[in-house]
């Protein structure tokens, strides 16, 4: 209930707060910080760290209503020419701070979405295999800028776990993952 969290949130003093801000998943992050009063704000940013700072930015950046706006940005990317090997050891250290593991997604040096493998292709693939060997290249994909009704539409249709975002560079900036999307068609149906 956003009343609630708007309770809760109010009776937090500035660490409290950003303990929370530093322990919450990033798109419930950006959530919180757009429900604050301009002036807390500005007295909870200089309290993250730099990451959770910049992260904040990134994501309030995107209008309401986009799917930017609900995306998150704890992702898995992976180079193509990495091995399936590096790749799994790349997983085990960053799978703590991800909202999921069982899609990593393929970049290039622009960070340009090119693929994604699952964490079933890595377990089954031989260890010295590239990825781009063994990544899927149909992808299917949203803007940023794009209505979050249509990210959710795209993830019911597909029946997709997550959906990656892009931005206008076709640079990957986040993934939207099935629970959100029901938040959205939630929303939807109560407006």
């Amino acid at each position: 209930n956003e009343g609630v969290q708007e309770t809760i949130i109010a009776a937090l003093n500035r660490p409290e707060l950003a303990w929370l801000m530093t322990h919450i998943p990033s798109d419930d992050r950006a959530d919180v910080f757009r429900r604050l009063p301009e002036e807390r704000q500005e007295s909870l940013l200089p309290a993250l760290a730099q990451a959770e700072r910049e992260d904040i930015r990134r994501l309030v950046a995107y209008p309401e209503g986009t799917a930017g706006a609900v995306m998150t940005s704890e992702y898995v990317t992976l180079p193509a020419n990495a091995t399936v090997d590096e790749s799994i050891t790349r997983l085990r250290r960053e799978a703590f701070n991800k909202e999921t593991i069982y899609y990593a997604y393929v970049v290039d040096e622009q960070r340009r979405l090119i693929g994604f493998v699952s964490l079933k292709d890595l377990i089954l693939a031989s260890p010295n295999e590239r990825i781009e060997e063994i990544m899927h290249r149909d992808l299917i994909f949203i803007r940023a800028n794009d209505d979050q009704e249509e990210a959710a539409r795209l993830i019911t249709k597909y029946d997709l776990f997550v959906l990656p975002v892009i931005n206008g560079n076709d640079a990957m900036v986040g993934i939207i993952t099935h629970d959100d999307a029901i938040d959205v068609i939630n929303q939807e149906h109560t407006e």
